[in-house]
């Protein structure tokens, strides 16, 4: 978490020793996907800033997601963290990504929620995407509240609602409340 968390440097030491390159998952609400055929690296934080996202002094912006893939995932973290990352890798080439870049397999009408602490990554897809989006939801209670008020902002009613993470089983038994076709994945 670069979210106000950190991490310790025993943490740092454990990163494999014989993997050429490191995958990092970067957990934070300063997250965004940029269509792939509209992102210029050069624009990065000029679209973050239009996004309500711009970094602060002290951050540094992250780029995820494979080439061929159809969206970049742009992260706002903090300087600092990324190099001691960096230097715990001693060489070693890293990969930052997000839940945010998360696709399903079959994604048709469906909602999909990942849970990290406070932070809840969810995405909602029709015949095509239509939302992806990074809330900072303390409750199982505010889910339930964000969840609500975008199904009927967008007018959509999905024939799944899946979550997955810590504590989705506390989630998942408050949105069953609600909706029919709810999967809690821990």
């Amino acid at each position: 978490m670069l979210d106000g968390h950190s991490f310790s440097e025993e943490q740092l030491e454990a990163l494999p020793r014989t993997a050429r390159r490191v995958e990092v998952v970067v957990l934070t609400a300063k997250t965004m996907l940029v269509p792939r055929e509209l992102f210029a690296e050069e624009e990065a934080a000029e679209i973050m800033r239009l996004n309500g996202m711009e970094p602060m002094p002290e951050e540094t912006i992250l780029r995820a997601g494979e080439p061929q893939g159809e969206a970049v995932a742009l992260m706002a973290v903090d300087r600092e963290s990324i190099e001691r990352l960096r230097a715990a890798a001693k060489g070693r080439s890293l990969r930052w990504n997000t839940p945010l870049l998360y696709a399903p397999e079959d994604g048709a009408s469906l909602l999909w929620m990942r849970r990290e602490e406070n932070l809840v990554y969810m995405k909602c897809w029709s015949d095509r995407l239509l939302l992806a989006e990074v809330l900072v939801v303390p409750t199982a209670e505010d889910l339930l509240f964000f969840v609500t008020e975008f199904l009927r902002e967008a007018d959509f009613l999905p024939k799944r609602i899946r979550i997955e993470g810590p504590g989705a089983q506390q989630d998942g038994r408050l949105l069953r409340e609600y909706f029919k076709q709810v999967i809690v994945c821990e």
